[in-house]
């Protein structure tokens, strides 16, 4: 899976967390969906140092 990959489920992950942020009647599993873009990202950002 390449880095492009991972970063749009992050993105896709992120914005459902956001949705459940601003929509107050939400169920509470939209924020623990966006919970995994954080590590994802964070491991591009390693990736990305590691190669350069």
């Amino acid at each position: 899976m390449s880095t492009t990959t991972l970063k749009m489920i992050a993105l896709c992950a992120m914005f459902i967390d956001h949705i459940g942020q601003f929509f107050p009647e939400t169920p509470e599993w939209f924020n623990w969906i966006g919970r995994i873009s954080a590590p994802i990202f964070i491991y591009c950002v390693v990736l990305g140092i590691k190669h350069t």
